[in-house]
């Protein structure tokens, strides 16, 4: 993945957390953990993804549908449909 469509996993995944109550800290925590990870690395996309459970990742998908078109925003979009298409393989194989 390029550094763009990392950082603007990055941004989504930060706009999510967010919008959770931080009173223990549990928000401010997360939001750490996605400032902190890097965006040379392809595998960060799995962090910004697995991270949240099956709401937010719909959540995500909302909020990458928002952003403008661009060549980052078709890269994340698509390869959220390719981990779709993997996970649902996986499963159907069991």
């Amino acid at each position: 993945m390029t550094k763009e469509a990392l950082k603007l996993a990055k941004k989504i995944s930060i706009m999510i957390w967010r919008t959770y109550d931080d009173t223990y800290g549990y928000a401010s925590k997360k939001i750490t953990a996605c400032e902190a990870e890097g965006t040379d690395d392809p595998e960060s996309m799995l962090f910004f993804w697995q991270q949240f459970d099956v709401l937010n990742q719909n959540e995500f998908e909302l909020l990458l549908f928002n952003e403008p078109e661009s060549p980052a925003k078709k890269e994340v979009n698509d390869w959220i449909e390719n981990y779709k298409l993997e996970v649902e393989k996986v499963m159907y194989e069991r």
